[in-house]
């Protein structure tokens, strides 16, 4: 490869002769191709120094002789949105990667709660990057969903495939089996329930397995490269750790680079999943032999089925002690995973985890084989009609509590005492409700739960809100925000996965059509069986998948009257902008989303005329409908909460469903819930899904589903759940930190010997999230190489959400105290500008980090440019990244709203500001006289 004359493209270091300032263009969510974001066509492009298909450096094979900057476009697009398993999976096995990666939003959602939490300061104790408060609460809630994804293919592998399909027709004679299962599955018609269960027992490994082994194989992908570290993981680095401490969370060394989640917690995960799977078949095996009668949560507890229970597990030997061993296991795998790790980072070097956690997933895998041989060779006895796989019943039932509890600590995970309140009165409310559906006390019971629960949500509207919680999102409730967004895709997931298995395997017979066995049954070889059975699923199934669907409709009912009322009485609508009276120019109006058009300085002086005019103003109200989302889940976040608890006690009820009274009453709109909204609701939306993964797979091939969603999810390091999406940032950042370093450090042009400091300067030009990649990379490179005059550095954003959106979420890492810009508040939810309230608000406050960015990049100098952020009001995601007042203001510079080099006249959104006039003007200012 020929090198330009101004620049040395296959190393990436400067020419003699050539720029000394680099522009770094980082693009956003919207992962703009390299040719684009530099401005040229696609065959003018070339690598720069050493790069793969996950990204790289580009730079202009020919760029102009007087150009001052060297260009060049970081493209990390292929990190975020590329599934490391499209290598090896084709075809129809794509479709299933991408079923993976949607079963597995959950745990991203969980790993951005563990970063919502309140972090404590770097080096303020005796731990380096010590977790915090809550981290083992957010830790154990990413187990339980590990657990939920697990019982799901339990109740499908177990309830509906080996019990369910497989009805006993009689003593001593073959079972039927589902119609719809192949031919090829005739030969287990003769076997027992036990065999059964064991082969099926290959189903949820394998989904552990799939999940694993997708995370692990993105882990290695996102590996920073050799080349782009420095001795940060040994801790070694001069100066690192006076640079963490009292710092920035930031800028602490080595946060990109090592490990958050280890080999030890996933391997506790694989334990405790495994030991689920052999708590479901052992007590299935022992419940076989329990009487029938005592198969009810209103009987189990009584004190003659307790005492038919020591009967039956003495006549099941193996099964009582194989049980007890994976109780233990269990909890040993949900006390590792809680309590192991005081950092949010694991060591490198960890003999004792390694140890322990070889001990957990050997164990679970010795406690399987056990398993399988016990079902095996101690066969369960023949019982007509088969009982049903109890096991997922129960199962489903406490772990929808155990993460009901956890979300409601997380409400209040950041508010202090109220953190164990908060814990402490969700655990005293699902056992009562437990406790109740066993029937071992009466209704009046009800009235505690009920009580917590509203005692709870006025809690949570803001009696105890302060100042300084209303700059946080969702006034601080934010890691049990995502908590609950986990719970409710968890469960919509394993819902559709088990309603639409079970629909598919009772087509076309159904509970809505005349009952037709020929339809659902046969024997082996084809051969008509006699049964009136149909396929039953976990009731925690139906009952949340009814409720959240009854909930939509619910919504939308109310949605029409809402819009109506916020269009009369709010004045969202009509969309136009207010009438001028009388003569003379428009008056100026208070900066808002919807004060006077701001005028493109292309346009003629009269201005942009009505009609333009009026489609700016259309463009900033639909911005500003969009950013009213935050209030919007906020409120959902109730919605979902009340769903789960009312979930959980419907579960409980339908235990009870054959008491009178009141109970009867009930039984109608529950079995309408359970049956009419799941059963063709839920399968219409998993249908949807598999459409939708169909098309991606047919299509893009080897992006993920929800690309977008991805890419803002998984900018964190994935610290809670190892089978998670692991964090991109983790290459990205260190990678364009070492990019600024290596042009920062070349050696200087022969002509600028003379000058009296530094030559090489840097321009970072970041979009939307790569922003926020920035902003990381330049306090990555602080960490690593603290001694480097950051003078050299400047920052040019535009269009991003790192003050309103990043810097409230996780404050400790993007809030005002590390970036020294002002606080907000959220958006208001009906007001006609979302940000009146936060603009009026909105002071001034110090940052008390000891080291901000703006600090950082002035080193000293109080007057330069050193920061400046380009945004609109037309822009859906781009926001000012100071204040949204020019008083004081000097870093935000409003772009012009008319999309650049198009041959009419078009609303600029969130792309293609590096094309505006504005851009250009900026960049000039930046540019130019800059020390050194």
């Amino acid at each position: 490869m020929a090198d330009s004359p101004a620049q040395n493209v296959a190393s990436g270091e400067p020419r003699a002769g050539g720029p000394r300032v680099l522009e770094l263009r980082v693009h956003g969510i919207k992962n703009t191709a390299p040719h684009d974001l530099i401005g040229c066509d696609l065959e003018q492009i070339e690598p720069v120094g050493d790069r793969d298909s996950l990204s790289g450096f580009w730079t202009q094979k020919d760029p102009p002789a007087d150009s001052p900057t060297r260009v060049e476009a970081y493209s990390w697009g292929n990190l975020a949105r590329t599934s490391p398993s499209s290598s090896f999976l084709k075809g129809v096995g794509r479709v299933f990667g991408q079923a993976f990666w949607f079963l597995v939003v959950p745990f991203a959602l969980a790993n951005a709660a563990y970063w919502a939490r309140r972090l404590p300061a770097p080096g303020s104790g005796s731990r380096t990057l010590a977790a915090g408060a809550g981290a083992g609460t957010v830790r154990l809630f990413a187990l339980l969903l590990s657990l939920v994804f697990t019982t799901t293919f339990c109740a499908l592998a177990f309830g509906l495939f080996a019990v369910e399909c497989f009805p006993a027709t009689g003593i001593g004679q073959p079972t039927a089996m589902c119609k719809q299962l192949p031919e090829a599955l005739d030969f287990m018609t003769g076997w027992s329930r036990g065999q059964r269960l064991a082969l099926s027992a290959l189903v949820p490994m394998a989904a552990i397995l799939a999940v694993f082994v997708t995370a692990r194989l993105a882990t290695v992908r996102n590996l920073a490269p050799a080349r782009v570290r420095w001795n940060e993981e040994t801790g070694t680095t001069e100066g690192a750790s006076q640079a963490s401490r009292g710092g920035p969370f930031l800028a602490s060394p080595g946060l990109w680079t090592r490990p958050h989640v280890s080999t030890v917690t996933g391997r506790a995960h694989i334990a405790a999943c495994l030991a689920l799977i052999c708590i479901l078949l052992l007590s299935d095996s022992i419940g076989s032999f329990w009487p029938r009668n005592c198969q009810t949560a209103l009987r189990m507890l009584s004190g003659d089925c307790i005492e038919q229970l020591g009967t039956a597990m003495g006549q099941d030997v193996l099964a009582a002690p194989l049980l007890g061993l994976a109780i233990v296991l269990l909890l040993a795998s949900m006390v590792t995973v809680a309590f192991f790790y005081p950092e949010v980072r694991a060591p490198w070097e960890d003999e004792v985890g390694n140890k322990w956690s070889n001990v957990l997933w050997i164990g679970g895998v010795g406690l399987v084989l056990a398993t399988a041989g016990q079902l095996i060779l101690v066969p369960t006895p023949d019982v007509v009609p088969s009982l049903p796989f109890a096991g997922t019943w129960v199962a489903s039932l406490l772990l929808l509590t155990a993460l009901v509890v956890l979300g409601v600590s997380g409400l209040f995970m950041r508010s202090g005492p109220a953190f164990r309140f908060a814990t402490a009165g969700g655990s005293v409310s699902s056992a009562v409700l437990i406790v109740w559906a066993a029937g071992m006390v009466d209704d009046w019971v009800l009235a505690i739960p009920a009580i917590i629960t509203v005692g709870f949500i006025i809690y949570y509207f803001g009696l105890q809100a302060g100042d300084k919680a209303k700059l946080e999102g969702w006034h601080g409730r934010g890691p049990g925000i995502f908590m609950f967004a986990a719970i409710l895709t968890s469960h919509f997931l394993s819902s559709a996965l088990v309603l639409g298995t079970r629909k598919f395997l009772q087509w076309p017979m159904d509970e809505e059509l005349p009952a037709r066995p020929e339809e659902l049954w046969r024997g082996a070889g084809g051969s008509k069986v006699d049964l009136d059975e149909l396929l039953e699923v976990p009731a925690i199934y139906g009952v949340t998948g009814g409720l959240l669907l009854f909930g939509i409709a619910l919504a939308l009912v109310g949605f029409v009257p809402a819009c109506a009322w916020l269009i009369l009485k709010r004045g969202l609508l009509p969309m136009q902008p207010p009438t001028q009276t009388g003569p003379g120019t428009r008056p100026v109006q208070p900066p808002s989303y919807f004060s006077d058009i701001d005028v493109d300085p292309l346009l003629p002086d009269e201005g942009p005329g009505p009609e333009r005019r009026n489609l700016t103003y259309r463009r900033r109200r639909l911005s500003a409908l969009t950013q009213r989302g935050e209030a919007a889940f906020g409120l959902l976040t109730v919605l979902i909460w009340l769903a789960a608890v009312l979930a959980i006690a419907a579960c409980a009820f339908w235990n009870g469903a054959g008491a009178t009274g009141y109970r009867a009453l009930l039984l109608g709109p529950l079995r309408a819930i359970q049956g009419d909204f799941a059963g063709w609701g839920i399968v219409l939306a998993a249908t949807l899904i598999l459409a939708f993964m169909v098309l991606n797979a047919a299509t893009s091939k080897e992006e993920r589903p929800l690309a977008i969603l991805w890419d803002v999810m998984c900018f964190l390091p994935n610290a809670a759940h190892p089978f998670g999406a692991p964090s991109y940032s983790n290459r990205v950042v260190p990678e364009l930190a070492r990019r600024i370093y290596d042009w920062l450090q070349a050696p200087a042009p022969a002509q600028a010997q003379a000058n009296a400091g530094p030559n090489h300067t840097v321009l970072v030009s970041a979009h939307s999230l790569g922003a926020v990649v920035a902003v990381a990379a330049i306090f990555h490179l602080k960490a690593c190489q603290p001694e480097l005059d950051f003078k050299r550095i400047r920052l040019l954003t535009y269009g991003v959400q790192l003050r309103p959106y990043f810097g409230r979420f996780f404050p400790e890492l993007f809030g005002p105290d590390v970036l020294g810009n002002c606080p907000t508040r959220g958006p208001g939810l009906i007001s006609i500008d979302p940000w009146k309230k936060a603009r009026e608000k909105e002071t001034a406050l110090p940052g008390s980090a000891s080291l901000t960015l703006l600090d950082l990049l002035r080193d000293g100098q109080a007057t330069s440019p050193v920061w400046r952020n380009i945004w609109r009001r037309t822009d859906y995601l781009g926001f000012p990244a100071y204040s949204h007042c020019e008083r004081g203001n000097d870093l935000d510079v409003y772009a012009v709203e008319t999309e650049p080099q198009r041959s009419q006249f078009a609303v600029a959104t969130h792309g293609n500001y590096t094309a505006t006039t504005t851009y250009a003007k900026v960049r000039g200012e930046m540019l130019a006289d800059w020390p050194g």
